[in-house]
This record gives C-alpha cells, sequence and structure tokens, in this order.
C-alpha cells in the first residue's frame, strides 16, 4: 500500500478494497460527500450539548463511514475525540472538533477529485491525487 501524506486517504487500499470497480467506488464516494459534513456537524452539535452517548455514535458513524475510503488523517482524529469523550475531557474534545472540521473538508475535497479522475478516465487502474493513475 502507497500513502502520499497530502492525501486524507489511501487510494490504492480503497481501490484493491474494492476490487478496482470504479463504479462502485464512484456511488460510494458521492454518499459519503453527501452525508459526511451533516455527520460531522451533528457530532460537533452534540459535543457543544455535553451529550456523551450521542458523540459515541456519532463518531462511530463517521468512523464506519470514512473506514471504508481508507482516511487515516479523519479516523485518527475520531479516535482521539472518542478517546477524550470517554475520559471526560470535553475541552479536548471540543478543541479536536476543530481539526475533525479540517479533515473532513480536506477528505470530501480529495474524494470529489478522485472522483472526477475516475469517471473522467473510466479508471481500470488506481488514480493518485497528483494524476498518475498509476500511482
Amino acid at each position: 500500500m502507497v500513502e502520499n501524506p497530502k492525501n486524507s486517504f489511501a487510494v490504492d487500499t480503497v481501490w484493491d478494497d474494492f476490487e478496482g470497480d470504479a463504479e462502485f467506488i464512484c456511488e460510494v464516494i458521492e454518499v459519503l460527500v453527501r452525508e459526511l459534513p451533516q455527520w460531522v456537524q451533528s457530532l460537533e452539535e452534540l459535543a457543544h450539548h455535553g451529550d456523551v452517548v450521542g458523540v459515541a455514535r456519532a463518531a462511530h458513524k463517521i468512523s464506519g463511514g470514512v473506514g471504508t475510503m481508507a482516511a487515516g488523517p479523519l479516523l485518527t482524529v475520531i479516535g482521539a475525540i472518542e478517546a477524550d469523550t470517554r475520559a471526560g475531557d470535553w475541552s479536548a474534545m471540543r478543541g479536536r472538533c476543530r481539526q475533525l472540521q479540517v479533515e473532513q473538508v480536506a477528505l470530501v475535497d480529495d474524494l470529489n477529485q478522485w472522483s472526477r479522475e475516475l469517471r473522467s478516465a473510466g479508471a481500470t487502474a488506481p488514480a493518485s491525487m497528483d494524476g498518475d493513475p498509476t500511482s
């Protein structure tokens, strides 16, 4: 697996996990790009209100969704939010919510870019974020 540190997800991992089915990958991306901002907003609202159970559920939902895209940076932030919530460290957790927003925007942007590349190329190999379809 080759991960480009500039990317918000592991292209090769996703390609392999979806067995090179570019059409299906694009469909999953479409759903995730549509839903993820709402999930993140919901988590932030629950955190603002101190809803421990709600934050845990929202974090789990986000983790599952972005896990399908091997979104390492966002998964790291979600894991830290879950740990902060379990520890009762609401100050740290709320701070991480700001980082979650940054990572979510980066992931959505990168997924949209990759989806466009896959659709335009009729991809038969992973399309990296730098435009090289063979990475």
